[in-house]
Order: structure tokens, then sequence, then C-alpha cells
């Protein structure tokens, strides 16, 4: 899938209002993606929503649907894939050139709670929501990725940010 198919099919569940926008560093190299209901992220969000709102859905379509209707969206600090590259390219080459592009995004945006997906793009996302104009005064999680062993740390963080943006008045 090229960017311009992912990007299409991304804007597909672009909800309006966004109301928590899960940010990650960028579509996986590897041919999945969250928005096709089979990538690792996505599995793991799956889990966490299925805790926190007692049921299943019958199919990735099924789910994703709700994630927008719920407000939801996730985007990417990069648009391309990242995730083959050297760390020090992806620090120089793609993240810290996404800053201020990225901060735009979340100005016309106006999320109502963030969620940054990756310990190493957190300082990025902050950049760019301070680049806003937003300031950090809106709900703000950031939890490692669901890969190398955190799989259930991030089931567990995220339920409990989702718990805590169901509670009534978490928006207003």
């Amino acid at each position: 899938m090229n960017t311009k198919e992912r990007e299409k099919l991304r804007q597909k569940y672009l909800p309006d209002p966004i109301k928590v926008l899960f940010i990650g560093e960028s579509p996986p190299d590897g041919g999945t993606f969250f928005y096709c209901g089979d990538s690792n992220l996505y599995k793991y969000t799956l889990q966490a929503f299925e805790c926190v709102y007692g049921k299943q859905w019958d199919s990735s379509e099924a789910f994703l649907k709700f994630f927008k209707d719920s407000g939801c969206y996730l985007v990417d600090l990069c648009h391309e894939p990242v995730d083959d590259l050297p760390y020090k390219s992806r620090e120089r080459r793609s993240r810290r050139r996404a800053v201020s592009d990225f901060g735009q995004y979340i100005k016309n945006a106006q999320p109502r709670a963030i969620i940054t997906i990756g310990k190493d793009i957190w300082n990025h996302v902050q950049n760019a929501i301070k680049s806003a104009g937003l300031g950090l005064e809106r709900p703000t999680w950031w939890f490692y990725f669901p890969a190398q062993s955190h799989q259930v740390k991030y089931v567990e963080e995220l339920y409990v940010a989702l718990k805590e943006l169901r509670d009534p008045g978490a928006f207003t």
C-alpha cells in the first residue's frame, strides 16, 4: 500500500470532531496498517477498547467505525515508513522535519486529548503541540509501542487512559 492509498483509507475514518488524537511514528514498513486492521498497533488498541467497553466487534471494519464514532483518530508523525531506517536517520530526516507541519495539523484538528504511541517521538509531539500554541493543558499520554514485550503494558495503560476519558466531564 503506498502513501496515497494509506491516506485515502485513513480519511475514511476521520471523525468530526477529533476528540482523541492517537499519534504514531509512521506507518509500518512491513505492509500492515492500523486502518487495515492487520497491524500490532490495531490488535492491542482493539484489546484495550474491548476491555473498556466490555464488548467485542465482529470485524475490523466494525471496530474502526466505532473508533471513528468515538471521535478517535490515528495519524502518524511521519507520512512514510521509517522503521527500516537507522535510528539517527529516523531522528534527523524524519521526525524533526515533521514537527512544524505536524504542529499545524494539531492546531487545525484541536483534539481534546492526545495519545502518543512511541517513547522516541514523545519530545517531537510535545514540540508540535507547543508550536501549535496549544500548550499542554489538554490530557496527553505517551505509551511504549506495543512490541518487544510492551504489549501488555500498552493495553493496560491505554485502558486507564480510555477509562479516564470516558468519565463524565472528561472533555469539558
